[in-house]
C-alpha cells in the first residue's frame, strides 16, 4: 500500500466519523468533490497545505496522522 493509499484511508476515516460529505470538505478548502475523493484512494498526492487544510477541520495537525501512518508499515 502506498503512502497516498494510507493517507487517503485515514482522510476518508476522520470525514466520515465526523459526519461530513466529500462536497462539504471540498467547499471548506476550495477543492472539488472529485479532488478529495481522488485524495481519499490514493490517486493522486495531496500537498501538506491541502493536507492540513483539511485536518485543521479535525483540530489535527499533519504530523499526528504522518506519525500514525508511519507505524503501519
Amino acid at each position: 500500500m502506498t503512502i497516498n493509499q494510507q493517507i487517503g484511508i485515514k482522510l476518508r476515516y476522520l470525514r466520515e466519523s465526523n459526519g461530513f460529505t466529500l462536497q462539504q470538505i471540498g467547499d471548506r478548502i476550495g477543492k472539488s468533490r472529485k479532488a478529495i475523493h481522488a485524495y481519499e484512494m490514493g490517486l493522486v498526492s495531496i500537498s501538506v497545505d491541502n493536507l492540513q487544510s483539511i485536518l485543521d477541520i479535525y483540530g489535527l495537525r499533519a504530523g499526528t496522522i504522518l506519525d500514525e501512518i508511519t507505524e503501519w508499515d
